[in-house]
C-alpha cells in the first residue's frame, strides 16, 4: 500500500480521474533543508492530451496509521539534503479518517506541467534518471509545473 506523508501529493493523486481518462503521471513531493529552513517542493505533470480532457473528478484523501509504513530514502538534490513523502506499506492498513477533496481544492490544478507523451518516452529512454523528464531543462526547485 502507498501513502504520502504530504497532504498535497495525495490531493494530486485524489483529484485525477486516471479511472475514465489514460494518463501517465510524473510527481513528486519532497521537503528540502536550505539554510536550516524546511521548504516544500513539488513536481506535477501529466500528459498533454489527458490535460486537455481537464480529467478531474472529486475523490477523497485518506488519513492512514502510520506504524506500519516506511519512508522512501531521501538524499541530496542540487546540494541540499532532502526527504520525500513517498511511504509504503507491506500490509493492508484501515484509514482512520477521510477528507473529500474537490479539484478546486487542490492549489496547483492549473500548473500541472504538460507532457508531449513521445517526447516523453524518448527522455526516458535516453536518461532514466532524468526527473522530471522536462523538455526545457530547468532545475527541480519546486515550482509547480
Amino acid at each position: 500500500m502507498y501513502a504520502s506523508s504530504d497532504a498535497l501529493w495525495a490531493m494530486f493523486f485524489a483529484v485525477m480521474d486516471r479511472p475514465r481518462v489514460e494518463m501517465r503521471v510524473v510527481n513528486a513531493a519532497i521537503t528540502v533543508e536550505r539554510a536550516g529552513t524546511l521548504e516544500a517542493r513539488y513536481f506535477f505533470g501529466a500528459g498533454a492530451q489527458a490535460l486537455a480532457q481537464r480529467p478531474f473528478r472529486s475523490g477523497w484523501v485518506y488519513i492512514l496509521p502510520g506504524d506500519t509504513f516506511g519512508r522512501e530514502a531521501g538524499g541530496t538534490i542540487a546540494g541540499y539534503p532532502y526527504v520525500s513523502h513517498h511511504c509504503a506499506s507491506l500490509e493492508a492498513v484501515r484509514p482512520a479518517f477521510k477528507v473529500r477533496v474537490w479539484p478546486e481544492d487542490f492549489p496547483f490544478l492549473d500548473a500541472i506541467y504538460a507532457y508531449d507523451e513521445e517526447a516523453l518516452n524518448r527522455q526516458i529512454a535516453l536518461n532514466p534518471e532524468g526527473f522530471p523528464w522536462v523538455e526545457v531543462e530547468e532545475p527541480f526547485d519546486g515550482t509547480p509545473r
